[in-house]
């Protein structure tokens, strides 16, 4: 099962080094960091988000380290800060983690765990100068909120940016954890469709630091999404027919599809019944609707709409086939 949401990727961390070291050095984390330290990175944290947000990639340049500056490409500029943007644009922005750590040397890293419970997570800091910060700032709204971690050495006394990375860290109020559990859920009430579809949303969420984060349970999570894919796929084979209608229309994929304020699963499916003859086309719709709660336990009592799309000829890359469209309307917003 196919999934389209968004995705905002930059990484441009620049050294992975292992682990050496670490007994001379000094991490201290948000209110423990020293308050003039932390002033100075809040006022840096506030231009460059301000930068971001309004697409200003002349001002934020000059924020950049000089070997920051080389790693870039055309894509940070025509597609990352863009896509930051639209989600930035017009929020405010919360701390979520901020590190300060003291006695590094280039190349190095320090391997940092915080969090509690089952947010609890390690993520890595790497080293350009003996003084580095870290910082993770989420965003967004009751849709989408992105996490914008900012990596900074201090050269010759001035802070630059060394690292910048942007992932999404919540879909519709969820984290990754949240969408973890809510899938578990889901799947004891037989729900699978829409536990992999969640398990899939759970996924894209799961590295919202960039890659050298990593959630206390991602392999667990990894582990439970494999098993609830082989038991969704051992239910539901694709393309699946769907016999409870007389005309047996095949389900090629389902997926979520981002409307205005919500995350929406899309039905695409085959007809034998020609696209242009609509009112056939849309009793065999109809039918479908009336059994979707029996065709796919659970998708009709926990989501507020679904969208359908038939097809007569199933599109390939290659081709621009004719479809038509439906929305099913289960819950007032």
């Amino acid at each position: 099962m196919k999934k389209y949401l968004p995705v905002l990727i930059c990484i441009l961390f620049l050294s992975q080094s292992c682990l050496m070291g670490q007994n001379s050095r000094q991490v201290t984390q948000n209110d423990k960091i020293d308050p003039k330290v932390r002033a100075a990175l809040t006022a840096l944290n506030k231009e460059v988000y301000k930068d971001m947000s309004e697409n200003n990639y002349e001002a934020l340049s000059k924020l950049f380290s000089d070997s920051l500056k080389t790693m870039l490409n055309e894509n940070f500029v025509n597609k990352f800060m863009p896509a930051m943007q639209r989600i930035m644009k017009g929020h405010t922005y919360r701390v979520f983690d901020e590190f300060y750590i003291k006695n590094t040397k280039r190349n190095d890293t320090s391997k940092i765990a915080s969090g509690k419970g089952d947010d609890a997570y390690t993520t890595v800091a790497n080293s350009w100068t003996s003084e580095c910060y870290l910082a993770m700032l989420v965003a967004g709204d009751s849709v989408d909120e992105i996490m914008l971690t900012l990596s900074y050495g201090k050269f010759n006394g001035k802070w630059q940016l060394t690292g910048v990375t942007g992932e999404d860290y919540t879909l519709k109020g969820r984290t990754a954890i949240d969408m973890y559990k809510y899938a578990q859920g889901l799947e004891k009430k037989g729900y699978l469709m829409d536990a992999i579809n969640v398990m899939g949303m759970a996924s894209h969420c799961a590295k919202p630091g960039g890659y050298n984060f990593t959630f206390k349970k991602e392999a667990e999570m990894k582990q439970y999404n494999d098993t609830l894919t082989k038991q969704t796929k051992a239910k539901f084979p694709f393309p699946y027919t769907v016999n409870e209608v007389v005309t047996k229309p095949t389900v090629v994929n389902i997926h979520y599809e981002l409307d205005s304020t919500d995350y929406i699963p899309m039905i695409i499916y085959q007809s034998i019944i020609n696209v242009a003859d609509t009112g056939a086309l849309k009793k065999e719709n109809k039918d479908i609707q009336a059994k979707i709660g029996t065709i796919f336990p659970g998708m009709d009592k926990v989501n507020k709409r679904l969208f359908y799309r038939v097809y007569n000829t199933l599109p390939n890359g290659q081709n621009n086939p004719g479809y038509y469209g439906y929305v099913q309307v289960l819950q007032p917003y």
